[in-house]
């Protein structure tokens, strides 16, 4: 039978032993030293002046005087002096002092730490995603000098890394890098369909507000791009790789944004784009959007539809129209103002719009030529003016094609409505009446045969046209 047990080392009673209690009492006493065991203060290496019977001290490292030679040991002072007792690796002290623990990992006692651990559960369990679980009626992070950071890092930009607001564990709103590293707020009442509500540019911090209530508030020029063939409106229009699908999106997009003094422009890749487009409300700031398509070929880029007016101005608009082929499957308007609205338009081919006016102005609207334009098909009228409306260009030369028809007039101008050129002409012949100014209407031409037609021009009821 061994003399000692094989953990703590304590002497065994042995058979036929003489004073067997010696050796019982001296077990009691190794373990009244080591069990349960708590010390002063941390390891020292230096011993006390004046030690109390049943005293126990860590030995700390380079150990001096009775204790030389003991490191890392426990030491017990008894009624013989000072006993010392080896540790084994995990056994555990605590400090009386600080209130903290120690633990003999072999080479020295050290204070245990929180690393690498699975999981921590503080009045909840913790699972294998939320691997720190929390559940109290607050968390405080304090500052342990000055500031504070609380950090979320994650791996990609692609990824995530967020606060997310739970209502009965479903999803209601969510703060942070979401998906890139934009700053995204976003909202949700289900939890299943969410909502941007406010997005942060990286790059420019810039704010947006993609589902509307705040206008984008412009820090430089910007342009939109439409794509009839290869765009979708769920797109974010910003390059010619992610453009719009339709015209009107595009508008619509640019009407909810405040412009700040910068240029919005709409450029439109060649195809055809159907549908009424409507421009009825200013932008914010006053600036005018620009929509153009190609500059070398017009013909490419055609805006056409079926019902009603082709394109629609009013409301105070500013606006610029260019480079764009304008049709009519329905044979109506082809620009419509009214209302104030102010266009500019420059490079335009006018085809059929043979039961209406392929310009229609009024309600002291503005259209202004700064570029030389193109008629080619046939309408009631090419200019249809009245209540005030000008129509005005100056050093532009309109060209004429393919002899198109016009059965009221080329040009009508009714009620205060006013024709201001400077240094303009038109180029190429048309059938029908070249003029119709009634209603105190004015036409200022700066020639006698001024438009294009083979019927000559009237004036009544106070038109006036001057040469």
């Amino acid at each position: 039978m061994p003399d000692q047990s094989t953990l703590l080392s304590l002497p065994y009673i042995q058979p036929s032993q003489a004073q067997k209690h010696v050796t019982h009492n001296e077990a009691i006493r190794l373990l009244d030293w080591i069990v349960q065991l708590s010390v002063p203060e941390s390891p020292n290496p230096t011993p006390p002046a004046a030690p109390v019977v049943g005293d126990r001290f860590i030995v700390g490292s380079s150990a001096t005087g009775v204790w030389a030679g003991h490191d890392n040991s426990i030491a017990v002072f008894e009624d013989t002096g000072w006993l010392f007792i080896t540790p084994n690796i995990g056994w555990v002290a605590r400090n009386v002092a600080d209130n903290s623990t120690r633990m003999f990992d072999g080479t020295n006692w050290v204070k245990p730490t929180l690393k690498n651990l699975d999981g921590v559960g503080i009045g909840t369990s913790w699972d294998a995603t939320n691997r720190f679980a929390l559940s109290s009626d607050a968390s405080l992070f304090n500052n342990a000098g000055n500031g504070h950071q609380l950090k979320i890092n994650k791996a990609n930009a692609g990824d995530s890394a967020t606060c997310l607001f739970q209502n009965n564990w479903s999803g209601r709103a969510e703060i942070g890098l979401s998906g890139d590293d934009d700053l995204h707020f976003k909202v949700s009442a289900d939890g299943g369909t969410w909502f941007e509500a406010m997005i942060v540019d990286r790059a420019s911090g810039i704010v947006s507000f993609p589902s509307g209530g705040v206008r984008d508030l412009l820090q430089s020029d910007r342009t939109y791009f439409v794509d009839a063939g290869a765009g979708n409106d769920t797109n974010d229009g910003l390059t010619s790789g992610t453009a719009f699908a339709t015209i009107q999106h595009a508008i619509d997009v640019c009407s909810a944004i405040d412009g700040n003094g910068h240029t919005l422009t709409i450029q439109l890749a060649d195809g055809t784009y159907s549908g009424n487009l409507a421009f009825e409300r200013p932008l914010a700031g006053g600036e005018r959007l620009k929509i153009q398509g190609n500059a070398v070929s017009p013909q490419n880029t055609v805006i056409t539809a079926a019902v009603g007016a082709t394109t629609t101005w009013k409301g105070h608009v500013k606006a610029e129209l260019r480079d764009v082929q304008l049709e009519n499957s329905g044979s109506t308007t082809l620009i419509d103002l009214s209302e104030k609205a102010d266009l500019y338009i420059g490079n335009i081919i006018f085809k059929d719009a043979t039961s209406s006016a392929q310009i229609a102005l009024q309600d002291n609207s503005l259209l202004t030529v700064v570029a030389d334009y193109s008629v080619s098909g046939s309408a009631q009228k090419h200019i249809f003016a009245k209540s005030n409306a000008v129509f005005k260009m100056s050093s532009q030369t309109i060209t004429v094609s393919g002899g198109p028809n016009f059965s009221v007039a080329f040009a009508e101008f009714d009620t205060g409505a006013s024709y201001v050129q400077s240094g303009s002409s038109w180029s190429g012949a048309a059938t029908g009446k070249r003029y119709d100014i009634t209603m105190n209407a004015t036409c200022k031409s700066g020639g006698v045969a001024h438009f294009p037609g083979d019927i000559a021009g009237t004036t009544s009821a106070g038109g006036q046209y001057s040469v």
